[in-house]
Parts: C-alpha cells; structure tokens; sequence
C-alpha cells in the first residue's frame, strides 16, 4: 500500500490518497469489498467533503476462483500486462513451471478501470463465464437499439439482485434492465466451446463483436 496526493477539484485541499497496487482477495475480503463499492478507488475530500474518483494501476489475484485481472491505465501499463500474462502462459522450463503451475490455468484479464474489474469480479462470484456475458452484451445491445432508436445509451454492464442476474443499459434518461437467461447463456456458452482458444486477455464490447463474426464465418464454413 501507497500513499499518493490529490488536490480536490473544488476546494483545492491537497490530501493523501491510499492505492492498493495487489489485492489477494483470499487474504483480504475486505479489500475486495471495497473495489466492489468503489471505495477503494474513491477519495473523499476532508474539507468539502466531495468525492474524486481515483483510477489506478492494480493487480487484482483470486486463487480460490483462479482469476488475475489488471488494472492498466495507460498504454505501457497495459503492454507490460499482456506481456506478463502472454509468458505465464508460454513456459516452457519444467522447473518453472511447476513454481508457476498454479497460474497456469487462471483466467487473465486486462481492464481499464475499477469499474469493469469490479464487474468481472461479479461474473466470477456469480459463477458465470465472462465472455458469455459480452456477447449477451452485444445482443441485447442490439435488441434494445431496435426497441428504443431514440435512446441514447452511455453504458452496458452486468449486474445482480436477488440472485437473478441482468444487463443494465445506462441510457441518459434512466437505466433499463434485461435478464440473462439460462437458455441463451447455454446455448452462446456451447459455441464458445466449439472455437479455437484465441487471446482473451481484453473480453469487452470489441471482442464480443469480433467473436461473434468470427461465430458467424464458422458456421458457414459448417454449412
């Protein structure tokens, strides 16, 4: 744990904000806890009392859900992430491999803000394959812009309540809600199954629309 200055924005106060660079979150559920609230990524300013959201570089690591995801918040964070992660998974020394054989078989993501790491953390506990949850992402996008045209939506992203699991569009005017249902994630789950690993360090928007047409070229290439 560090300490870093932040001046708020509006009172001008200069205070000291702590960043967590490795959370454990076998070690620490109350870290954990707290990138699921954004209090750990929020400081609150002693004077005025106004919060300033803080994004920084963080190692995220979960060994009882095999899962690693990084923080990268510029282009050199993020080159040094893939890179790290890319080698993990290319060792090819028996005696390394074996000090770094419970990494192995992690899944590994890179993300770009607390925000989407808190939302992998979500899928994770909810025992869900994020990849499956970005292309359910990409259809309901596209379901809800045939229904609502004149909607302008700002954000996607998965989220929970009474055990039932959804996607909620941030639109300007108010959030929309649509549940992920067992038939679909089973059915996108069993395609995902049938294609060939690629890089799956980055799973967002992008790479469901990528993997989808790639989905799409296979199937004809079936038929």
């Amino acid at each position: 744990m560090d300490k870093v200055d932040v001046k708020c924005p509006v009172c001008r106060h200069e205070g000291k904000f702590e960043v967590h660079s490795n959370v454990e979150a076998n070690k620490d559920s109350d870290l954990k806890k707290k990138i699921l609230t954004g209090e750990l990524f929020t400081y609150i300013c002693p004077v005025c009392n106004n919060r300033v959201n803080i994004n920084y570089g963080m190692l995220y690591r979960d060994d009882e859900k095999k899962f690693m995801a990084k923080i990268a918040v510029d282009e050199l964070e993020f080159e040094q992430a893939r890179q790290t992660f890319g080698e993990i998974d290319k060792i090819e020394n028996e005696q390394i491999r074996k000090v770094m054989a419970p990494l192995l078989d992690y899944d590994k993501r890179i993300v770009i803000n607390w925000q989407n790491l808190a939302e992998k953390i979500m899928i994770k506990d909810a025992g869900l394959d994020d990849k499956v949850i970005e292309l359910i992402k990409v259809l309901y996008v596209q379901a809800f812009y045939k229904q609502n045209p004149d909607k302008e939506v700002v954000a996607v992203h998965f989220a929970q309540n009474s055990g039932d699991n959804y996607i909620v569009f941030v639109a300007k005017d108010q959030n929309y809600t649509m549940p992920v249902t067992d038939n679909l994630y089973k059915k996108l789950e069993g395609q995902l199954s049938k294609m060939e690993k690629a890089d799956d360090l980055v799973v967002d928007l992008r790479w469901a629309d990528q993997t989808f047409k790639k989905l799409i070229e296979e199937d004809k290439k079936r038929n």
